[in-house]
């Protein structure tokens, strides 16, 4: 389903439109709201009743008697409950430190004379409201990052969120869609001049709204070379860099097609701003020769855009546009979703992409979706890792071998980067966007070196990872030296 305001737009698996209404009905929009606020606060209620369940034990009594009784109710378990807790603490941990680091990169270049106050707070910005968010998550249950397709909804919550800490008992508070470590690595959200790669946390099927391919970027560089599709199954992201891929064992040719999920009639709330290949997005500019040539115009007037965009699909990762709003970043998805014994439902791609951001920064996704489809041969990480129950909402799955840990996204990141600045500065882009690139080639450079060997020197396994499916990350370091970039 597609949510347009109070339309609901509805499509099968082909991406075919299949209803089209009204989702208000009969009913005024104040009657809407209300209905909507009462079921979410309702629905935060039992949630909270099913956490102190779960950390009691009373759960498992109740689990077990059911299925004696031939029905499972997959109440939530201690465990279960106890890892909602640890992963909401760790994804607040995380923006906040990520917050520490934007704020400390942005004043530096305020203080230097590189931007101005007002540009300063900007970047900032994202970056704090990404805190209080986690935060309100945590403590009261509710991301507001939902309020723009479901205000009632978010109201609703709110309202026991707030209530809980009022009325005499208290009830633990216990996030679903909080991620342990990022799909056991996530990354921070972006902006512009450090961003943050990750794949986020989406739980709703890419492609099927034609609206859900509005804006990928695969395939030419600005003012590079034409793609080249050989088939349905082929890899454009290897136009990226002037390069011609040909790769028709990408994709999981076992994998059905996909389909929505149990959980695909309501709108994505929104993208963990900790998401593993998340990047940062600036607005494009105007549709200069000059824009247009290093990227810097806004993605949808970029003449190569529809190519990219075309590219994305046919490689299997279509491009998803979304409207700029707290928590939205770009970034590449490749989620796994399981059943509770651990069988494959289903396997969800898509590049997201921000409504009128550079097409240097759609080109910065591309590149992810080029590490994924040739780095790996053919068995490329998750993102994520979700688990699928019945009459519940996606959660992260007990386990999460394959999937992108914290120090294998910070490699992919650094060498995501150093391409980037490399193809720019063989360009000849402008020493302020060289800059813009070179201060978070920086960033990703300290945590690659921390993800590979630890506090006393030691080499970690992600050394032997690094060597195996990056190992031209040396070469392109000293190319970016000789380019005139600094470590």
């Amino acid at each position: 389903m597609y949510y347009d305001d109070y339309e609901v737009v509805e499509y099968n698996a082909a991406g075919q439109e299949v209803e089209r209404y009204n989702r208000i009905g009969d009913r005024s929009v104040e009657d809407w709201l209300a209905a909507e606020a009462k079921t979410a606060f309702l629905r935060a209620a039992g949630g909270a009743a099913e956490g102190i369940g779960g950390l009691t034990g009373v759960n498992n009594y109740i689990n077990m008697a059911g299925q004696t009784l031939g029905y499972n109710p997959n109440l939530a378990t201690r465990d279960e409950v106890l890892t909602g807790l640890e992963q909401g603490l760790r994804s607040f941990y995380r923006a906040t430190q990520y917050f520490h680091l934007v704020s400390a990169h942005e004043l530096t270049m305020y203080r230097a004379g590189n931007q101005s106050l007002s540009a300063t707070l900007g970047n900032i910005r994202p970056s704090f409201l990404a805190v209080a968010n986690e935060e309100s998550k945590f403590l009261i249950g509710t991301d507001w990052t939902g309020f723009r397709d479901n205000p009632g909804a978010t109201i609703g919550s709110t309202a026991f969120g707030i209530a809980s800490w009022i009325v005499p008992t208290k009830v633990p508070k216990i996030s679903t869609t909080a991620f342990a470590g990022r799909d056991s690595a996530a990354l921070t959200p972006m902006y512009q001049g450090a961003p943050i790669s990750r794949l986020a946390d989406e739980t709703t099927v890419a492609g099927t709204s034609p609206k859900a391919s509005k804006g990928n970027r695969i395939g030419v560089a600005p003012g590079g070379a034409e793609v080249m599709t050989v088939d349905a199954r082929v890899s454009v992201v290897g136009q990226k860099y002037g390069r011609n891929i040909q790769s028709d064992s990408v994709l999981d040719s076992s994998l059905p097609p996909q389909i929505p999920t149990a959980r695909s009639s309501a709108r994505p709330d929104a993208n963990n701003i900790l998401a593993k290949l998340n990047s940062g997005a600036v607005r494009g500019a105007e549709p200069t020769p000059e824009n247009i040539r290093f990227g810097t115009v806004r993605m949808e007037d970029h003449p190569d855009f529809e190519g990219v965009r075309a590219e994305l699909e046919s490689a299997g990762y279509p491009l998803e546009v979304r409207v700029a709003s707290l928590g939205v970043d770009p970034h590449v998805e490749r989620i796994q979703i399981v059943d509770k014994a651990g069988n494959v439902l289903r396997i969800e791609q898509r590049v997201v992409g921000i409504e009128s951001m550079r097409y240097i920064d759609l080109l910065h996704e591309v590149g992810h979706v080029q590490q994924l489809l040739e780095r790996f041969d053919g068995n490329s990480p998750f993102t994520e890792r979700k688990v699928q129950l019945e009459g519940r909402p996606l959660k992260d799955a007990r386990d999460q071998s394959g999937v992108l840990n914290d120090r294998q996204n910070a490699v992919m990141e650094f060498h995501n980067r150093l391409q980037e600045y490399n193809m720019l500065a063989d360009q000849g882009a402008p020493r302020e966007l060289l800059d813009e690139h070179a201060s978070g080639v920086k960033i990703w450079h300290r945590l690659y070196r921390d993800a590979l060997h630890d506090k006393r020197g030691k080499p970690r396994k992600e050394v032997e990872w690094a060597r195996e499916h990056f190992p031209d990350i040396r070469d392109l370091m000293t190319t970016y030296v000789e380019h005139g970039g600094e470590l």
